[in-house]
């Protein structure tokens, strides 16, 4: 019954630095997958006016994890293949439809398992390693909703792609942008550590205003959606959500100089939380290029099913160096408060520690390195280790976590063959 609580749902690894999440994560100079000038001009090939192409990657790891009861939910190679672009419906971009497909069948899973079985299959053994103050909390949560489909576990393997996102983005004056469908999360300058997983998505509306001349903000963001049905990645099963919204957020972006910086108030469910980020260059320091600190604040307790949850607050910090640009090291410190995961709106979940951020930190105080090292064309390798150094204080699902693979970047090979 408690094997879900200990064999980590999420699949994503926070900023795992193989070429797609890293870019995306941490906003950061990806070594293992930026192109160089001969490619940026090879984008201009003969499907240029009509399709765009960001990402285009077939990665292979090999993870394992340990929780804080000493067992290891993860002992598994895992495959993830991603599909990331746009259809230009004119030769300027200004109308496009923006698509993201992925393997991995979860809100926050983008990797499924291939080699030495799937979570599932050790369910029967996670129990007796809880304990007794989770099983109290874990009881209390299955009376609470006894429909939970969490508690025995989901099946982690299989090569199903699921379109995610699908949506139509439209600038019809420079200044503004509306995007409408399904969509991806706006994180700003914060990455998935103190947001939500890359590999989520919400189904609604969103407006960008992009004025700096009269806003003094590079960019004013609105979104108004619903972030829900994390068992349903594919969109086409989902087209419901976009009938009703559970989800609101407000941000404002500012650049000047070497420095970047967001700030939002994010409404999900019942919760209402301030999320602040800044990122700086800082070359002169030769250690690291750059720095980003990022936090946020819940700032209401919460709720769900007759089961109060405090509010809280986390942070974390990054840094990160390039070294001939093809090698990307990061290293960096993150805390995320315990009941975290009442943005999922499940007591289960959240009596085991689990969240919908990047399900490689989760909830706790951990320590993390990454790195990513472009071999050849298209080929990269990467690795990732977090470890939690607080106190024992509450259960935490992944308490320690090392992997490592390998990514094949077939947009690059595209872009250099002038198809794109």
């Amino acid at each position: 019954m408690f094997g879900f609580a200990q064999l980590q749902f999420g699949q994503e690894a926070a900023t795992a630095l193989d070429p797609g999440p890293v870019a995306e994560a941490t906003n950061a100079p990806d070594a293992a997958s930026a192109p160089d000038a001969a490619n940026a001009a090879a984008k201009e090939g003969y499907l240029a006016r009509w399709l765009e192409i960001d990402t285009f990657s077939e990665s292979l790891r090999y993870r394992s994890t340990a929780n804080s009861g000493g067992f290891h939910p993860f002992q598994f190679g895992q495959h993830r293949e991603l599909l990331d672009g746009n259809f230009k419906l004119d030769k300027e971009g200004k109308y496009k439809i923006h698509f993201h497909a992925s393997s991995g069948r979860y809100f926050n899973w983008a990797f499924a398992d291939m080699l030495n079985g799937q979570f599932t299959d050790l369910v029967p053994y996670a129990g007796k390693y809880r304990p007794a103050s989770v099983s109290l909390l874990i009881g209390q949560a299955l009376q609470a909703d006894p429909n939970s489909p969490y508690p025995k576990g989901i099946e982690s393997r299989g090569a199903y792609i699921y379109l995610r996102q699908l949506y139509l983005s439209a600038t019809p004056v420079k200044q503004a942008t509306f995007e409408y469908g399904s969509l991806g999360i706006e994180r700003g300058e914060s990455t998935e550590i103190t947001t939500f997983d890359n590999d989520g998505y919400i189904a609604g509306g969103r407006l960008r205003l992009h004025d700096p001349e009269h806003l003094f903000f590079t960019e004013v963001d609105a979104t108004f959606a619903d972030l829900a049905d994390a068992l349903t990645p594919n969109f086409f099963a989902r087209g419901n959500d976009l009938t009703q919204a559970n989800y609101s957020q407000f941000m404002v972006r500012k650049k000047f100089g070497r420095f970047a910086t967001s700030a939002d108030l994010t409404l999900l469910r019942s919760t209402h939380t301030f999320r602040e980020a800044g990122k700086v260059k800082v070359p002169e320091l030769h250690i690291i290029d750059t720095a980003r600190l990022e936090m946020y604040q819940r700032l209401n307790s919460t709720t769900l099913y007759g089961i109060h949850y405090p509010n809280g607050a986390g942070f974390a910090f990054t840094g990160s160096k390039t070294l001939y640009k093809r090698i990307l090291l990061e290293g960096g410190y993150a805390h995320i408060d315990h009941f975290y995961g009442v943005y999922t709106g499940d007591p289960f979940l959240i009596a085991v520690g689990f969240a919908w951020n990047s399900d490689s930190f989760m909830t706790g105080s951990k320590a993390f390195t990454r790195g990513g090292v472009k071999v050849a064309p298209g080929v990269a390798f990467f690795g990732f280790f977090s470890h939690e150094v607080s106190p024992y204080q509450f259960f935490i699902t992944n308490h320690s976590t090392a992997e490592g693979g390998i990514t094949f970047d077939f947009a690059d090979l595209l872009h250099r063959t002038h198809v794109l």
